[in-house]
């Protein structure tokens, strides 16, 4: 269950539905088991939406879990591609506060 809510928050996120986006990935994050996916997701539709500060806390939380985490680790762990709206996905990771990490 918990990664389908993930692929809705995704979903939600890449249709430009932010606040949906988080809704969706909160509920996902509820799931047991870890995936770092649910994270990004919620830390990159709250990067888009200005809510700095439940930003960084997640990204706290992630990190604690995924040391290594980065835009760079997601580009090259996720099936996104540039007409899917990678960009969009990478820009709300940036403006959350995610390091850029190795090219």
């Amino acid at each position: 269950m918990g990664s389908y809510l993930a692929r809705m928050a995704e979903a939600k996120y890449l249709v430009g539905e932010d606040e949906a986006a988080v809704r969706f990935a909160l509920r996902a994050l509820a799931q047991p088991s870890f995936q770092w996916s649910r994270y990004a997701v919620l830390i990159a539709a709250l990067g888009q939406l200005g809510r700095d500060d439940e930003a960084r806390r997640y990204l706290a939380e992630l990190t604690r879990m995924r040391p290594n985490f980065s835009v760079a680790f997601v580009r090259d762990m996720h099936p996104f591609s540039r007409d899917m709206g990678a960009d969009r996905y990478y820009e709300g990771l940036r403006k959350a506060g995610v390091p850029e990490g190795a090219a």
